[in-house]
């Protein structure tokens, strides 16, 4: 296993973000800067696939800098011992908090005091985060004004791409009748079904299945899609035909200028735009279909 740090000038820190988000890497974490002005990520990958993608990182990390005019980014590796791998990301690992209304925290850290709100404890092992990713913050954003308006049952819920789990056990948690979650991970279905065990969330509300969405039945009243744009742009005539008639669609994973094409693209599978959220650089969206 190797660790990886990129230290790059701060302004950078989204566009990077976003590279390893489109790479399948989401759960990359940032210790505390050493030299002002500057971010250091951090993330963790076997080494035969940081040897597949360093070539194309390194190219892309100098396409970033020469945008932004700033110092070429540096790039450290070190191999890791399974023991040290399994746990040297935990220190990094925030608890992040949804206004008032929902708390997400590593599973291992304790709360000062009690919340009068629910509480999500996410063991991410490693590769999938703890909520603190925007495309997964906005998203928890959206499901928190949903349940405000709904002021019952969310109804079906569909999390495509569910990672740790945290979205749809946030949903089992905020009134879900039923919630599928699939992934197309085998591993990241075994950690969010450890997860979902950790919160409490009984299996009669919450199923998992190794799956692509071609292969699930029926429609939703509620759909997650936090994934990559291009695989968000490639699935969307298939998301139009799982959603209810009045359901919404939360998609996330997008970067403020992509924001335009993909919306042109949503409107011409027949959904529109019920709401829309930002973070930084990303943007999130609830769509509808045409009513």
């Amino acid at each position: 296993m190797k660790e990886i740090a990129i230290k790059i000038a701060g302004e950078c820190e989204e566009a990077v973000l976003a590279c390893l988000f489109e790479r399948g890497i989401s759960g990359a974490v940032h210790p505390p800067a050493i030299y002002p002005g500057n971010t250091d990520i951090v993330f963790y990958l076997k080494e035969k696939g940081w040897k597949f993608l360093k070539p194309n990182l390194i190219s892309k990390l100098k396409e970033i800098t020469d945008i932004f005019g700033v110092p070429s980014a540096e790039i450290s590796e070190r191999p890791l011992e399974e023991e040290v791998w399994k746990n040297s990301w935990k220190r990094y690992a925030k608890t992040i908090r949804i206004e008032k209304d929902l708390i997400i925290k590593p599973s291992w850290r304790a709360l000062r005091k009690q919340p009068s709100c629910p509480v999500i404890a996410i063991d991410s092992q490693m590769a999938f985060g703890t909520g603190d990713h925007p495309s997964t913050f906005l998203c928890l954003r959206h499901l928190i004004s949903i349940k405000k308006e709904k002021q019952g049952s969310l109804g079906e819920v569909l999390d495509v791409g569910t990672g740790s789990g945290i979205l749809s056990i946030a949903a089992a948690f905020s009134g879900a009748r039923h919630v599928t979650a699939i992934d197309i991970d085998a591993t990241a279905l075994d950690v969010a079904h450890k997860n979902a065990h950790l919160n409490g969330v009984k299996t009669e509300i919450l199923d998992f299945f190794f799956c692509p969405l071609s292969d699930i039945p029926g429609q939703f009243d509620l759909i997650f899609a936090n994934i990559t744009v291009q695989t968000l742009l490639d699935l969307l005539d298939t998301l139009q035909a799982h959603l209810t008639p009045s359901g919404d669609l939360i998609v996330s994973g997008i970067l403020m200028e992509q924001g335009k094409a993909f919306l042109k693209k949503s409107k011409d599978c027949g959904l529109e735009k019920l709401g829309t959220r930002r973070s930084g650089e990303w943007i999130s969206y609830r769509l509808g279909k045409k009513r």
